[in-house]
C-alpha cells in the first residue's frame, strides 16, 4: 500500500518535474535493490551486512516515497541480528509489489 499523501506532500515541496526525476530513480533503485537481495547468501557475514545495508537504505527511501509497508517491513528486519531466507524473499516479493504500486500510484497522480 502507498501512502499518496506523502507523494503529493513531496511533490508539492520539490515541484513535479523534480519528483517525477526523484521517482524514477527510485522506482529503479527498487529494482537493483531486489536483483541484489535475489543474489545475496543469508549464510555468511558478507551477505548479512550486504542484507542489513540494503534494509538501513529501504526502511529511509521507501518511507520517504509512502511504501509504508516496505519501510515498515525494512524496519523491522534491520532490528534483527540476522534476516534468514524466508525472511529474504518476503522482502523482495513486498520491494516487487511496493514498485508496482508505487508506479501505479505516481501514473495516476500525473
Amino acid at each position: 500500500m502507498i501512502n499518496t499523501t506523502k507523494i503529493e506532500q513531496l511533490k508539492c515541496d520539490v515541484g513535479t518535474d523534480i519528483f517525477l526525476e526523484l521517482a524514477s530513480h527510485f522506482a529503479n533503485e527498487l529494482e537493483q535493490q531486489l536483483k541484489s537481495l535475489k543474489l545475496v547468501s543469508t549464510e555468511n557475514k558478507d551477505g548479512q551486512d550486504s542484507i542489513h545495508d540494503t534494509l538501513h537504505t529501504l526502511k529511509n527511501t521507501a518511507s520517504l516515497y509512502g511504501a509504508d509497508s516496505l519501510a515498515n517491513m525494512a524496519s523491522q528486519y534491520y532490528e534483527k541480528d540476522d534476516v534468514n531466507s524466508v525472511e529474504v524473499i518476503e522482502l523482495c516479493i513486498e520491494i516487487s509489489n511496493s514498485r508496482r504500486d508505487f508506479l501505479k500510484a505516481i501514473s495516476l497522480g500525473e
